[in-house]
């Protein structure tokens, strides 16, 4: 009688044991089935369809036809006009993620400041990240890519020529470069809150050693701060070599000058009468690599980083 009673509790503790896992499963299986259909099905098919010449209705093909012509430099070969996407978009990322860093962090500085209404002025900072990248670029393109713009509108009240900023091949680039940075008040936040966690012994030390404005900041706030430039190096770097906004507004750009590996990925894929998923898959491939070498590259050379005491 003992013996069965004591099977009888340990197989209600285990009937409860299960019924607890299969309640957590339960409350977890719409996140794994979003990923697995979601996620992780386009992730695989994207490599598979990266060895084919599938065009959303058949396979003719299989083989490494589509890396091949990521690399043909031959005359008639597609690699010129690839690899100038992507050294379009490393030219891009090199130009906007110090510019972007510069000036989150510079206004950050200001922010920094205890002064009468400056959370509302934090506020009016960070308005415009609310505002998608799409309809913000379209507000910079009435502005600037019109001779009717209100910038060309200013410039003729001073008796200055206009320009079409977005038109000419010339300044296209330059001109993208200056209104992307619309989004430097999501770093501000960001910057704010690292700069709100440096010790306010180490700037009372230093100011009784006779530190000036430019040596606390060199040597107590940027290396204070640096796990948080670290993190926004690498979103930064991310998200400059994924660009893809400007399609909206500009598509390809005079003579391909705003034609960025993501747009040309696009266009590859799902523009035109020829949709070619298998080269846009396999351009998508290289570009997840260079961006997880240079991720790589990035993390192996952080010793710069100060981690507090370690």
């Amino acid at each position: 009688m003992r013996s069965c009673a004591l099977t009888e509790r340990r197989g209600a503790k285990l009937l409860r044991g299960v019924k607890r896992e299969y309640s957590n499963w339960l409350f977890m299986s719409p996140f794994i089935v979003g990923f697995l259909v979601f996620v992780l099905y386009p992730i695989v098919m994207s490599l598979a369809y990266s060895f084919t010449d599938y065009n959303s209705i058949r396979i003719t093909e299989i083989g490494f036809f589509n890396y091949a012509d990521i690399f043909d430099f031959s005359r008639f070969g597609m690699g010129h006009d690839i690899w100038k996407s992507y050294g379009l978009t490393a030219l891009y990322a090199v130009l906007s993620i110090p510019l972007n860093i510069f000036l989150s962090y510079t206004l950050a500085l200001l922010l920094q400041k205890n002064i009468p209404g400056i959370k509302a002025i934090r506020l009016l900072c960070y308005l415009p990240v609310l505002i998608p990248g799409i309809v913000f670029g379209q507000i910079w393109m009435d502005m600037l890519g019109y001779p009717e713009g209100l910038i060309n509108q200013w410039l003729a009240q001073l008796g200055l020529s206009k320009h079409t900023f977005f038109s000419a091949e010339s300044t296209q680039l330059m001109t993208l470069l200056v209104v992307s940075q619309w989004g430097i008040g999501g770093g501000m936040i960001v910057w704010l809150a690292a700069l709100e966690n440096v010790p306010k012994t180490l700037y009372e030390a230093a100011e009784i050693d006779g530190a000036r404005f430019f040596t606390k900041l060199f040597r107590i706030t940027l290396p204070m701060s640096s796990p948080i430039i670290f993190y926004n190096l690498i979103c930064s770097l991310i998200a400059c070599l994924q660009t893809f906004d400007s399609y909206a507004y500009l598509g390809v750009g005079e003579n391909n000058a705003t034609n960025f590996i993501s747009i040309r990925i696009y266009v590859t894929a799902f523009a035109g009468d020829v949709h070619n998923y298998g080269l846009a898959c396999a351009m998508a491939w290289i570009l997840f690599l260079v961006i997880a070498v240079l991720t790589g590259v990035m993390f192996r050379t952080s010793k710069w980083v100060f981690y507090g005491d370690k």
